[in-house]
């Protein structure tokens, strides 16, 4: 139960000769997009940078359409009602009709946002910002956990909240973010982002050393390599 299966979405600037051999991959967009998710309809959507809007496909794929929207995204998030959300320079935007209309319900920046199984909204600043919403986004509060970018933000099924910042060190709440403390991670390098399974295992990027693994919850760490190569930026998700 410990291995859930182990995705890696997103590796830029590495370089295995192997790996490119090995699977073959058709571009279906001619736009730089920065995340995407699939709505229980069907519909995908990905987040795109330059204010072009959130891109659309109500057919797998085969087609896109641009949506407009004045926002550079750089997260997309589906909620339990099918409410969608998007995250970046300009606010959070949200559709409850599967993205025909959009409405902005948070006006300050944000680099990352993540809904927990319990359907509440964080949202993590370029300033250290931890932003949280209980109902649907109609409101949010925020608090300060660091100076720097908040890079990401996930949950264990108990609650327990972790983040990462960039450069700096990860996060932790067991109160919902009234209150946060520090994990430090010896030998460990850089954090990208960090993603919990439905274990409560932990998962962080490292750059260079691959993935790290705790399963409890941040106390200790295995280092895991990924695919011997050295990585510049990386992200790391899991399958459903």
């Amino acid at each position: 139960a410990f291995m859930k299966k182990l995705v890696l979405l997103l590796v830029i600037l590495f370089s295995v000769a192997a790996f490119s051999q090995s699977f073959y991959w058709e571009k279906i967009l001619n736009y730089y997009t920065v995340d995407v998710q699939r709505a229980s309809n069907g519909y995908l959507f990905a987040s795109t940078v330059w204010d072009i809007g959130v891109l659309r496909s109500t057919d797998q794929g085969v087609t896109w359409e641009v949506i407009p929207l004045h926002i550079s995204e750089y997260k997309i998030v589906i909620d339990q009602n099918d409410f969608i959300y998007l995250g970046g320079w300009g606010g959070i935007y949200k559709s409850t009709d599967y993205g025909n209309t959009w409405l902005q319900c948070y006006s300050e920046n944000v680099h990352t946002v993540y809904i927990s199984s319990e359907n509440i909204i964080y949202a993590g600043g370029y300033q250290g910002e931890f932003i949280k919403s209980t109902d649907s986004g109609s409101t949010w509060s925020s608090d300060s956990v660091t100076n720097r970018k908040i890079n990401s933000i996930t949950s264990t099924s108990n609650g327990q909240i972790f983040l990462t910042a960039e450069y700096g060190p990860i996060f932790t709440s067991t109160d919902y973010g009234d209150s946060w403390s520090e994990i430090t991670i010896s030998g460990l390098a850089l954090r990208s982002n960090i993603v919990a399974d439905s274990f409560d295992n932990l998962y962080i990027c490292q750059n260079e050393q691959g993935v790290g693994i705790s399963s409890d919850l941040g106390l200790t760490w295995n280092s895991y390599g990924v695919f011997g190569s050295s990585l510049s930026s990386s992200f790391v998700a899991l399958d459903s």
